[in-house]
Parts: C-alpha cells; sequence; structure tokens
C-alpha cells in the first residue's frame, strides 16, 4: 500500500511539473490621454495561458492602471515578492506631445526573483 502511494504522488508531482512548464503569459495593453492635459493612461492586461484536457485556458492575473504625466516615467507593481506567486511590474513612458512619438511600455512577469516572461511594447497615443 505504501509502494502504491509513493508511486501515486510520484506522478502527481510530475503530471505538476510537466504542467507548470506548460504556462505561458498574454499581455495587452492600450493608451489613452488621461483626466488632465498633460496626462496619459495606460491599461494592461495579464493574462496566464494553459493547456488543461486539450484545452487553452486563459486566466487575467492582473489588469493595472498606470496614469501619469507626459514626458515622465511611471512605475507599478503589483503582486507580491515572494516565491508563490506571480507579480506584474510595469514601466511606462509617454514622451511630450509629438506628431511621431510613441510612449513605450515595458511589463515584467516574475514568481520570486525568477523572471517568467518580460514583454516591450510601443503604443502611439491618439489624439483627445
Amino acid at each position: 500500500m505504501m509502494k502504491t502511494l509513493c508511486t501515486v504522488l510520484f506522478l502527481a508531482a510530475l503530471t505538476f511539473g510537466a504542467a507548470a512548464a506548460d504556462v505561458s503569459y498574454a499581455t495587452e495593453a492600450a493608451i489613452s490621454p488621461g483626466k488632465g492635459k498633460d496626462q496619459y493612461q495606460v491599461e494592461v492586461r495579464i493574462s496566464r495561458v494553459t493547456e488543461q484536457a486539450g484545452r487553452t485556458v486563459e486566466t487575467v492575473i492582473a489588469s493595472p492602471r498606470v496614469l501619469a504625466n507626459l514626458g515622465q516615467p511611471a512605475t507599478l507593481f503589483t503582486g507580491s515578492e515572494d516565491s508563490k506567486g506571480e507579480s506584474v511590474a510595469v514601466e511606462v513612458f509617454c514622451p511630450v506631445k509629438s506628431a511621431n512619438d510613441f510612449a513605450s511600455c515595458t511589463v515584467t512577469i516574475k514568481r520570486g526573483g525568477q523572471t517568467l516572461s518580460k514583454s516591450a511594447m510601443k503604443l502611439k497615443l491618439a489624439a483627445p
């Protein structure tokens, strides 16, 4: 009986380990003018994408919003710094208005000290 229990636990550990390796992340970002004349807002949606029973499952893990002034960088951190859950750091910068400039947005997903995903995007700020 003990040998059977150990085998089941070992197989379960292998299954969970394999499932963890199949995790990826999807990141979407949108930029819009802020409430103030020289502000902008970046909305980010981060999802964990896994495969379960042959189906792709997307679970939103964070939906941060960053409100910042034009020409000044802004950073947002959400989550915990422990090794159990994901944390999300968002860094944005939108230059002072110019016809050809784009805002930059970098999203980093970590678990503990390990980087799980990093995305860098350029966003065009639409006229108000």
